[in-house]
């Protein structure tokens, strides 16, 4: 009874420790990769958002620059600034000044800068004497301001300034509504501002001196005209603006050679916010709910509106939201007012520092917020300010889908640990229990009862070993009987022995009288003891064979146990090396499906698409890839020889090349990535060396979208381009040249073929496994029967097309195996 305990409880340990490791282990490290695949999928959303938002701030400045370095060298501006001046200065202006009056004229623009100005500053900032201190001096500023900001220009277009205001001021107007400036200044030599198109209370004032000199358009004019190049000065409260932030950029002007002013652009803080924004909608835009991108500059005030501020409508929350109610009041009242977070809130993370020091990266930080987000932050480059952006998703949005995983992968893990520990228990007890009784039947038969029989209900090895001891049984017990025969024939014998011994006594007695009788008796006696003596023999070789019997009993006993011993190794050799197999399989199954897309990646960058991927074996020799750098969009669908373990291999090696290609050496023409591809390829497998023939067959595509037009570009390794376009499937068909390898070629480069951009293209992109698979009378589907599938599913939504494209492949392959590797990607830029 106690081998019986042991036996049964070492198989259930056995076995419960080879299910329950392997499937700890594989959980383990699927846990760890998806842990790192949504961590490191939600920072490239990040990043990408980051990158993208970026380039639009550096592109719209350098747009800027450029367009006020085109208009300073314009005609037109060049002799507006040299009419207004002149006209600024004209002695008619001082007359027309008097005529109206001097009183009357203060008066009125007192007025009007209380009313429309200072009433609403003052709310703000009190007690700062603001009429007094921006109240203009100058007689002829006074008359313009109050012709221009009073609306009397018909009171005095006899002026000869206004004439010139009405010759110059429609062209200047409209290219402020075209390019969405605020305001757009001339300024002179000497600092007058002798227009403006938005006038207000700065027209007609001297930036040289008080109070203006201090501000930042008067810092960009005394540069421009200093170091004679474009300045650029960060954004700023502008009181004239009603304290609105304000940028402005500033031009030195020539006329023949002679500098005679700047051309100034005051730039306003809309087409940035609309820029950095991101909508309610965010999640419609492959963004999550909590998303958020905005520009800190160097005083580590914000550049752009908060999103989560801008979207409070109520004061009452704002005043009492978390990241502001420490502030001070004035600043949470200047934000209420104009609604905005710019210049008024300060942000001091981690990130925003590591930016500033000119470092660009991501990292888990706590935001303004005082809430855990995951940040994205890089420098702006942009000649004349110091910002820096970040892009930021709340983390618990961000691994929203890590949570649930989380759960659901105890629940599973639990359930199947609880399964394998009750298999384990009855196969341990289905191995055991017949074995446990071919044990005892043996101890009984040692112990002499031989007529013992061994039931066993299976048809494994168990049931071979119980036949045969069954066998053994009946040879001994048939044996037995044998002997048991010959035992008895042997006491016949003695009892004949006994009586003719009678007999002898009785002649004894007559033994003197019958001598000659004694003597034939005497021969027949010794006839009979011959024969006894030849009995007695008879009955030491049956003993003898009988011993024989026994100790093969006993070698046989010893025979079983060897057996029964080999067959557990033997079992346990194979069960291992089926486990190291499988596992070693399904791990290259993990790595290679870390390295495709995620379809929430290319939902990012396709409207619309499909990917139909069916590995011949557990991982496959086929692999789909897409890349996005700067304004390129890289995507490939790949063939490599071979599949199985091997191709999976040279699809992990292929993908790692591309990668490498693009961000390292940054080639983004398809042709020349295949040929730098080829290159590594033989490089890396030493194929010019060892012969190696293995390679790939490639379809790669390169998207680029710029302001000006959008271009595509496609190259192949042997694998089409299909395009489809108003009903009609076009065929783009790539060089008959193998990546890697050493054959020869008659073509050496691969060749690009540029395709004219279309709204509403489809594109598909395949190996060549959908085309090859054969029906059961050995028939290929071929490449004309697929151009005729592709054309007639091209104008359905994309999940019918995939359904329709399985479908097919089902009925068509049938019970016949799959051939070889699969992959079909349809997309919609």
């Amino acid at each position: 009874m106690k081998f019986n305990t042991k036996i049964k409880y070492k198989l259930t340990i056995l076995f419960i420790l080879t299910g329950v490791i392997p499937i700890l282990l594989l959980g383990g490290i699927v846990y760890y990769s998806y842990t790192e695949e949504i961590r490191n999928s939600a920072f490239n959303r990040l990043t990408s958002v980051r990158e993208a938002k970026k380039q639009h701030i550096e592109s719209y400045f350098e747009d800027i620059r450029k367009e006020i370095k085109f208009f300073s060298k314009n005609q037109i501006i060049i002799n507006a600034l040299n009419d207004f001046n002149h006209n600024f200065h004209l002695a008619s202006n001082l007359e027309a000044y008097h005529r109206l009056g001097k009183q009357y004229i203060i008066a009125e623009l007192r007025k009007y800068y209380k009313d429309k100005l200072f009433d609403i500053i003052d709310r703000y900032e009190p007690n700062k004497n603001h009429l007094q201190k921006y109240f203009p001096n100058n007689p002829k500023t006074q008359l313009l301001q109050y012709i221009y900001l009073l609306d009397k220009q018909t009171e005095f277009c006899d002026l000869t300034y206004c004439q010139t205001h009405a010759e110059y001021h429609p062209q200047i107007k409209d290219l402020l509504t075209k390019s969405g400036y605020y305001d757009i200044f001339l300024v002179n030599i000497e600092g007058d501002i002798v227009y403006t198109t938005t006038k207000e209370v700065d027209f007609g004032i001297n930036l040289r001196k008080a109070p203006y000199n201090q501000t930042n358009i008067s810092k960009a004019f005394q540069q421009a005209i200093e170091k004679e190049e474009i300045i650029l000065k960060d954004f700023a409260f502008y009181t004239p603006s009603f304290l609105y932030p304000a940028s402005f950029i500033a031009a030195p002007i020539y006329d023949r050679g002679t500098k005679i002013g700047t051309l100034i652009f005051q730039i306003p803080v809309d087409r940035i916010n609309e820029t950095m924004l991101i909508s309610r909608n965010s999640a419609l835009e492959g963004l999550d709910q909590s998303s958020e991108s905005y520009l800190v500059g160097s005083d580590y005030k914000m550049r752009s509106d908060s999103r989560f501020m801008v979207e409070i409508q109520s004061e009452h929350k704002l005043r009492h939201h978390p990241a502001i109610s420490q502030a001070d009041t004035n600043l949470v009242e200047h934000m209420i007012f104009h609604r905005s977070t710019i210049l008024f809130f300060e942000v001091k993370t981690d990130a925003i520092n590591n930016a500033l020091s000119g470092k660009s990266g991501t990292q888990v930080i706590k935001d303004y917020r005082n809430v855990r987000v995951l940040s994205s932050y890089t420098p702006i480059q942009v000649k004349g300010i110091n910002w820096v952006i970040t892009s930021e998703v709340d983390e618990g949005e961000a691994f929203h889908a890590l949570y649930k995983f989380q759960k659901s992968f105890l629940i599973t893990l639990f359930v199947v640990v609880i399964v394998i520990i009750l298999v384990a228990i009855q196969t341990a007890y289905k191995i055991s229990a017949p074995l446990l009784s071919l044990v005892r039947t043996m101890k009984k038969v040692i112990q002499g009862d031989l007529f013992q029989q061994v039931t066993v209900n299976t048809k494994d090895e168990t049931a071979i070993l119980a036949n045969t001891f069954n066998k053994m049984i009946t040879e001994i017990q048939q044996q037995q009987e044998e002997i048991q025969t010959q035992n008895e024939e042997l006491l016949q014998q003695q009892e004949e022995l006994q009586v003719q011994q009678s007999s002898i006594v009785k002649k004894n007695r007559d033994l003197e009288q019958k001598q000659q009788e004694v003597l034939t008796q005497n021969e027949e006696l010794l006839q009979q003891q011959e024969e006894l003596q030849a009995q007695r023999d008879f009955v030491e070789q049956q003993k003898e064979k009988l011993e024989q019997h026994n100790r093969r009993i006993l070698a046989s006993e010893s025979v079983v146990k060897k057996a029964y011993n080999k067959m557990r190794i033997n079992e346990q050799i194979v069960r291992e090396k089926n486990e190291q197999i499988t596992a070693s399989i399904n791990c290259a199954l993990s790595i290679q499906q870390a390295i495709l897309p995620a379809d929430v990646e290319m939902k990012t960058y396709f409207k619309e698409h499909f990917v139909l991927y069916k590995p011949k074996d557990i991982v496959s020799g086929d692999f789909y890839w897409l890349h996005q750098y700067r304004d390129f969009l890289f995507f490939a669908v790949a063939d490599c020889t071979g599949h199985g373990v091997p191709g999976a291999f040279m699809a992990i090696l292929g993908h790692s090349i591309l990668n490498e290609i693009i961000r390292e050496e940054k080639i983004f023409k398809p042709a020349t990535i295949l040929n730098r591809l080829d290159e590594i390829l033989k490089t890396s497998l030493r194929q010019h060396q060892n012969g190696d023939q293995n390679g790939m067959d490639i379809s790669l595509c390169v998207y680029e979208e710029k302001l000006e037009k959008k271009t595509f570009t496609f190259a192949g390794a042997k694998l089409p381009l299909y395009v489809y376009r108003n009903g009609e499937l076009s065929v783009f068909k790539g060089n008959r040249k193998l990546i890697g390898g050493t054959f020869k070629s008659k073509q050496k480069n691969f060749l690009n073929h540029e395709i004219e951009w279309h709204e509403n293209m489809t594109f598909y992109l395949l190996s060549d496994g959908y085309q090859d698979q054969n029906n059961s009378k050995r028939k290929s589907l071929g490449k004309v029967q697929l151009q005729k599938i592709l054309a007639n599913i091209a104008d359905y939504p994309f999940e019918i097309q995939k359904t329709r494209l399985e479908n097919t492949l089902d009925e068509w392959q049938g019970s016949e195996p799959q051939r070889d590797d699969i992959t079909i990607m349809g997309l919609k830029l």
